[in-house]
């Protein structure tokens, strides 16, 4: 099922390729619309074939219905005068939408820091979610304010702050980087050591003693500094234990394999 998701999840980026291919003539746009649309489809369908064990399916369905019940009536009955606003709106929409995902994965993962099992907070996790955060909520204030501008709700003439807007603008952008970089910094890469799973969450598989739950302690250190401290701890916990040299018993121990292959081969 997994190859069926990833097939659909390519054969959909193919469309919208080539359905934008489609957007750069008069001629052709019709048609590029009808294949990006497919396109769309097949990335609905692959989610859902994706997250078909979830519970959360009236919610999905409940979202599916709104955005039908919104977004299909301006796309059918708006006059092509008014096409401008109806482009701009629908891009705000989508800038919007992506803003939102990634506010929901950031209260998802309680701030990037307590993923599904198996998943750490990889970088290309907390960069993808902030920097679609930032472009997203760009794009939806930048496209409210142009449809407010076609449709003549605001004013048509420049909204700024004379020669203050640019060094406004840049401040603002750093800003927005600043907070992003506290919020990645902030994610934690150390679970991804546990799988994705503290000690409370492996309880459930049998990995650590629910007994012994109470104290229990992560620590989070390098392998190489690590391993020779339990090491360390459990050599000086247990009595010493004769040494088997194995290596003075190596042309015996040799013996004893090439025997066995012998004894393979002839089988």
């Amino acid at each position: 099922m997994n190859y069926l998701v990833i097939s659909l999840y390519v054969i959909s980026f193919a469309l919208f390729i080539y359905g934008l291919m489609g957007l750069t003539g008069p001629k052709t746009a019709v048609r590029g619309n009808l294949i990006a649309a497919v396109g769309m489809a097949l990335a609905v369908t692959a989610t859902l074939i994706k997250i078909r064990h979830t519970d959360q399916w009236v919610w999905i369905i409940a979202g599916l219905v709104v955005g039908v019940v919104l977004g299909v009536p301006p796309a059918r009955f708006t006059k092509m005068t008014a096409m401008p606003q109806l482009v701009a709106f629908f891009n705000g929409v989508g800038g919007g939408t992506v803003a939102l995902i990634a506010l929901a994965e950031f209260m998802e993962t309680k701030g990037f820091s307590a993923f599904e099992h198996g998943e750490s907070p990889t970088v290309h996790i907390v960069v993808a979610s902030l920097f679609a955060a930032i472009i997203g909520s760009i794009s939806f204030w930048g496209s409210i304010i142009a449809f407010g501008k076609l449709q003549e709700i605001i004013s048509g003439s420049p909204i700024g702050l004379g020669k203050l807007q640019q060094p406004i603008n840049l401040l603002l952008l750093i800003a927005a980087i600043a907070a992003a970089i506290v919020i990645g910094l902030g994610a934690r890469p150390d679970t991804g050591g546990l799988s994705g799973a503290t000690p409370g969450e492996a309880v459930s598989w049998g990995k650590v003693d629910p007994d012994r739950l109470p104290d229990a302690v992560v620590c989070y250190v390098d392998s190489t500094i690590a391993l020779p401290v339990i090491t360390s701890y459990a050599l000086a916990r247990h009595e010493p234990r004769e040494l088997k040299r194995l290596y003075e018993r190596r042309g015996e121990l040799m013996d004893l394999l090439m025997a066995e292959y012998e004894k393979s081969k002839r089988r």
